[in-house]
């Protein structure tokens, strides 16, 4: 093991995706990280619940999110939402990937940062679904659990 993750204490990710086919493999990743407990959604109601109930280090989300299982309605903005929702329950580590572009991610988490409270700041890295790699995504989630270790 290497000796930078040997010392971290359990973090928990929250997995959200309602399509997991494009990033093949990333669980098995993710379980390669030490001390890491991983919990996976597929619908934002569901990561509602999830956040509702648990406490939560890092969110890891694809931006564009079924609303809701029965009636899989996609939404833009669902993963700013969950993000918001996030925020008030003290997740203060996003890592998010998606075929949306950079720039309209990244201008819809500068407006939340806009209108939110709070004391510590979040970190939050973008991964495009068309051409970032699984390896480089798990990286990003490494990095940002050993920056809060």
């Amino acid at each position: 093991m290497p000796t930078e993750d040997r010392y971290l204490s359990t973090k928990y990710i929250l997995w959200i995706d309602d399509d997991y086919t494009k990033f093949t493999g990333l669980e098995a990743y993710l379980y390669e990280i030490p001390s890491v407990d991983l919990t996976s959604a597929n619908s934002m109601e569901e990561a509602k619940l999830i956040l509702a109930n648990s406490a939560i280090d890092l969110l890891l989300f694809d931006m564009v999110l079924m609303k809701d299982s029965l009636h899989a309605t996609l939404g833009r903005r669902t993963g700013m939402s969950l993000v918001h929702r996030a925020l008030d329950r003290g997740v203060r580590l996003f890592v998010a990937y998606t075929v949306l572009a950079k720039v309209e991610v990244m201008s819809s988490w500068e407006k939340l940062l806009s209108v939110i409270d709070i004391d510590a700041a979040p970190k939050f890295e973008y991964f495009s679904k068309n051409t970032s790699s699984v390896t480089a995504v798990v990286d990003a989630v490494r990095r940002l659990l050993q920056e809060e270790a």
